[in-house]
């Protein structure tokens, strides 16, 4: 009896924080759009992927990519960053990544993040920051 552990495939792997690159870049450096998801990370992909395509056009379900359509983001090579079950968890995870990510203006945003002011770090308090990045490295 193996005791290997059954690995899911990564597109059906849930409660992820991700990165997409964009083949656009900012002073040398890829954009890049940091998000998270409760659900199966290929579903979130693919809304991103209609999202980018115009396929959708519900605010709802509005992406950063949807007004993103001059260059190609690398859909296929989307990276899971990491893993947390606890949603708030996965909310400061999320902005610690785009906190570490380097230049803000290298980091795409979502049109919901504006009501959630999740990119300006408001979810993150300067003495949690450096315990929060052992984490995201």
């Amino acid at each position: 009896c193996s005791k290997a552990k059954h690995r899911l495939p990564k597109q059906q792997q849930s409660n992820v924080i991700y990165c997409i690159e964009c083949s656009c870049q900012v002073d040398g450096s890829p954009v890049v759009y940091i998000g998270e998801t409760d659900r199966e990370l290929g579903t979130r992909v693919k809304e991103h992927r209609d999202s980018w395509r115009g396929a959708l056009r519900s605010q709802a379900n509005a992406s950063a990519f949807s007004a993103h359509r001059d260059c190609t983001p690398a859909f296929e090579d989307t990276k899971i960053l990491n893993r947390a079950s606890h949603h708030q968890m996965r909310l400061l995870l999320e902005s610690a990544y785009i906190q570490t990510a380097g230049r803000p203006e290298a980091v795409l945003v979502s049109p919901n993040d504006a009501k959630i002011n999740r990119n300006s770090s408001a979810l993150l308090q300067d003495r949690w920051l450096p315990v929060i990045r052992r984490f995201c490295r």
